[in-house]
């Protein structure tokens, strides 16, 4: 058995930002607009956001300076904000952390507990304010999950709120709004939006539905990312990245990821590392280890690519689906090895320990042990 959410209404297209005019018209009176810390301004998108809405009538709060890797105690000032504001509907905007916080916000809008007490022990309930949400990097694809992450700082580990009202109720995903994301970023959430796409293609929780979009979402990423990041005004690049980031969060909201992931949260936290780099760090050790129950699916994604790929076995086709990444990752100066980022042989029992309670760990296709990931993390230190 399983089943399949996304996000109520996806607006996809180059220019699709401008569909606010006709989305927020009979939305509600007053937004919280919840952002980073200085994207929204220096972009130019504060004041055609701000003219969208002073159209519509619409007024306005600012809940911005979100950072990456949300602490859960944003989430209850957020509230607190938008309470005392009576804002009516929430719009998040930017990377995948200020929808993260955003979707918290106007779920848990009129909740009497504080956030914390929600993420896997009280159940939600219905919805509390409507929540449109428009990314501006093509990465976590946030705007079409149920979960919002956020950082418990008693526990040093990110958790997730995790039920289908967490879903935004619109999602404006307008590939032109990434022209202007720095290389680094580009690569880092890409290698996300990668690494969703792959682990959810292999996810024990993948099914007929996910499958192909996993697959997708994929062929685009690969094919695509290291041109967006060479040259970031290719947009044919930057929408096919949008549009794998989008169909790669589809695919994670509904089949779940793996070991990449059980494993990026606590060395993200740990050690202050970006969690896409992370990620991409981590992924061809991951693969190593999943490949006697994954082969067949890694082959799959290589023939997506190189046809003649139907001429070779399995295993063949998955060491070069293996090649290609590894390439792709020397291609984007990514680190290869966790000592460059201060990690010790003595750190790893206690990140694998850490990795224990994750979600997305419990979904690899292959059992991991604590000792299992010690030797993962051991392979590339």
């Amino acid at each position: 058995m399983y089943e399949f959410a996304t996000s109520n209404k996806i607006i996809f297209g180059r220019g699709s930002f401008e569909s606010l005019k006709e989305e927020t018209k009979n939305i509600g009176k007053k937004a919280l607009i919840v952002t980073g810390k200085k994207f929204l301004k220096e972009s130019g998108l504060k004041e055609r956001l701000e003219g969208i809405l002073t159209s519509n009538k619409i007024e306005w709060v600012y809940f911005d300076g979100i950072p990456s890797d949300p602490e859960v105690g944003l989430v209850d000032e957020g509230r607190r904000i938008a309470k005392e504001n009576r804002c009516d509907f929430v719009i998040g905007i930017g990377g995948g952390s200020s929808i993260d916080v955003a979707k918290a916000i106007a779920v848990l809008f009129d909740k009497p507990l504080k956030t914390i007490e929600y993420i896997g022990k009280v159940k939600i309930g219905r919805k509390g304010i409507p929540c449109i949400a428009i990314p501006t990097t093509s990465g976590t694809g946030s705007e079409v999950t149920k979960n919002s992450v956020l950082t418990d700082p008693e526990r040093r580990a990110k958790r997730s709120l995790r039920e289908n009202v967490v879903l935004p109720d619109i999602a404006v995903v307008d590939p032109l709004l990434t022209l202007t994301l720095p290389p680094d970023l580009t690569a880092w959430t890409g290698l996300d939006a990668l690494v969703q796409a792959i682990e959810s293609y292999v996810s024990r929780g993948a099914n007929p539905l996910t499958d192909p979009i996993a697959l997708q979402a994929s062929i685009l990423i690969l094919k695509n990312l290291l041109t967006a990041v060479k040259d970031g005004n290719n947009i044919e690049a930057r929408e096919a990245m949008s549009t794998g980031s989008m169909m790669a969060g589809i695919a994670l909201a509904n089949a779940r990821l793996g070991a990449v992931h059980g494993l990026a949260h606590p060395l993200g936290i740990n050690y202050g590392i970006h969690h896409g780099l992370i990620c991409g760090v981590l992924l061809p050790s991951v693969m190593r280890f999943n490949m006697p129950v994954a082969e067949e699916k890694y082959a799959n994604i290589y023939r997506a690519i190189e046809p003649s790929g139907y001429q070779l076995s399995h295993k063949e086709c998955a060491l070069k689906l293996l090649e290609i990444i590894e390439n792709l990752l020397d291609s984007l100066n990514i680190p290869r090895k966790l000592s460059d980022f201060g990690i010790k042989e003595e750190d790893l029992e206690n990140i694998a320990l850490q990795s224990q309670s994750s979600e997305s760990l419990k979904a690899n296709p292959r059992q991991a042990t604590p000792e299992d990931l010690i030797a993962i993390m051991r392979d590339i230190l």
